[in-house]
């Protein structure tokens, strides 16, 4: 059975007792069991899904590729999430384990890892259920980060400060449809995007209302970024110019593109450096002369070769007629 959290009615206090009834829990388990805890915040129970793990508890404990994971609750039951280990994050399956749940802001979660890829989870609510069923009001995030930096941290255990997962964009994340819109491959290089800069880059996109449609722009967004991404000074200029045309036309119609032009332009000045040519020219020139003087070297080492067979036939002739010299010399009369 979920833990349910008792308090005066203060709802400032819910988070702190249910984090401090989770590290009583925690230090409950057994001596070595790797666990970790998770205070859940809006953008964990609505909106994308996505549950953010501790760093150093993924480095140590989880795989280094994407992975399948159970997830099986006090009752037994077993869900199934994605791990994405660029991320550190639940992804996929995530959002069914939170409805299956009813889980909330304010909620508790201790992972306890009892296999590889299986983990059993404790609810510890951070309201009783009633109230949480009911909507309680949310706090206001500054309080909501403050509850977070209670000291429950411990490296053995997993414990940590919860890490904001750009919060500035993620709390306000209300175009939730959108993402649901775009493959999940997609939907996290968008979400790297967004991170970056802690804002949604179709915050003020003209129609974002047709979720399609943005979609489609997000879609156009990350296929020049990544082509950005993974080129190099043998990229032709004019492919640099047209990604940039692109990204112009992008921000006209509202999308928040701005960091990614700076950069290509900055790749564009590296790659339009007049020095860049006559310095490519002197390269191929001296690759050719390398060349030349190897063809030079091989001849001589073929020469000295040569010569050494030489030298060495007219040392073993003479060697061969002293010896017949001193033997005539002393034979018998």
């Amino acid at each position: 059975m979920d833990r349910v959290t008792k308090h005066s009615g203060d709802p400032s206090s819910t988070s702190s007792i249910a984090l401090q009834e989770a590290q009583k829990l925690v230090q409950g388990l057994p001596e070595g069991s790797p666990s970790f805890t998770k205070l859940m915040k809006s953008t964990h129970v609505r909106g994308s899904f996505w549950l953010s793990l501790p760093a150093n508890f993924c480095e140590r404990y989880l795989s280094k590729c994407d992975q399948k994971i159970d997830l099986e609750d006090e009752a037994g039951q077993t869900y199934q999430v994605t791990y994405l280990t660029k991320n550190h994050a639940f992804s996929g399956g995530w959002r069914g384990f939170v409805q299956a749940h009813k889980l909330s802001k304010g909620d508790v979660l201790i992972f306890q890892q009892i296999m590889p890829l299986k983990f059993k989870v404790i609810i510890v609510r951070g309201n009783d259920h009633e109230e949480a069923e009911g909507g309680e009001e949310e706090k206001d995030d500054d309080e909501e980060e403050a509850l977070t930096l209670l000291n429950l941290s411990s490296s053995e255990q997993g414990l940590e400060e919860e890490e904001e997962e750009a919060a500035a964009f993620q709390t306000d994340l209300r175009d939730c449809d959108v993402y649901d819109k775009l493959p999940e491959h997609l939907r996290i290089k968008y979400f790297e995007l967004c991170s970056s800069q802690n804002k949604l880059l179709h915050q003020y996109l003209k129609g974002k209302e047709n979720s399609i449609y943005a979609a489609g722009m997000i879609a156009g967004v990350t296929a020049v970024s990544d082509s950005i991404r993974s080129s190099n000074l043998s990229t032709p200029l004019d492919r640099l110019k047209d990604w940039d045309r692109q990204l112009e036309g992008f921000e006209h119609l509202g999308m928040e593109v701005s960091f990614i032009r700076d950069r290509l332009h900055r790749l564009t000045s590296l790659a339009d450096n007049p020095n860049r040519e006559e310095g490519s020219t002197r390269i191929r020139e001296a690759i050719s002369e390398r060349d030349i003087v190897i063809d030079k070297v091989v001849e001589m080492n073929k020469a000295i070769h040569s010569l050494n067979k030489e030298i060495k036939r007219l040392q073993d002739k003479e060697m061969k007629d002293r010896l017949n010299y001193v033997k005539e010399a002393g034979a018998s009369w």
